[in-house]
């Protein structure tokens, strides 16, 4: 398909109209805490990062649990855009991503993006052991709610090959592959 200039700014158009009825919506049932998900999501496509890190603030905090797997993305994606759209100060970022480990720790997401973070930083140690550590969850197929298959199938092992050659620690690497499997 082909993009147009036209249709994208339809599609926007329609973005501010979904907001309004989110909001209608929100106002009748403040109890229902998917409202706030789709209120960041959408406010997540429109580019207006503080609204989108409020509401999936808002989600992941909710009193009400409602479906667990959407709570814990809504934490690692108000993370993600407090580390990469807010540019939050990186102590409050490992919080939060520690936090996404912590709520359920069979995602690699969380793991990966502290790994990458020490990677980037240069703490290769570090990162070896994030990375590792997302590696060895794979992807998990249980666990189909907003996965980034890249991170698993592509991402991860490339920069943990890079690390295994440094650290020479090929059985970890070789370990981690067959249990993945």
């Amino acid at each position: 398909d082909l993009r147009a200039d036209y249709m994208e700014k339809r599609t926007m158009n329609r973005k501010e109209y979904d907001l309004k009825l989110l909001f209608e919506e929100l106002e009748e049932n403040p109890d229902d805490p998917r409202t706030y998900y789709y209120l960041a999501q959408t406010y997540n496509l429109l580019e207006k990062h503080e609204e989108a890190a409020e509401y999936f603030k808002k989600r992941a905090f909710h009193p009400v649990m409602g479906f667990e797997q959407e709570k814990v993305d809504a934490l690692f994606e108000m993370t993600r855009i407090y580390n990469y759209k807010l540019n939050r100060g990186w102590e409050e970022c490992e919080q939060y991503y520690n936090l996404v480990r912590q709520w359920d720790p069979e995602r690699p997401e969380a793991s990966y993006f502290l790994g990458i973070h020490y990677f980037l930083e240069n703490d290769r140690k570090k990162a070896f052991e994030y990375l590792k550590k997302a590696f060895h969850i794979g992807y998990p197929i249980h666990r189909q709610y907003s996965l980034k298959p890249t991170l698993s199938y592509y991402y991860t092992p490339v920069n943990l090959a890079q690390l295994c050659y440094e650290y020479e620690d090929f059985l970890t690497g070789h370990q981690c592959y067959r249990d993945w499997e």
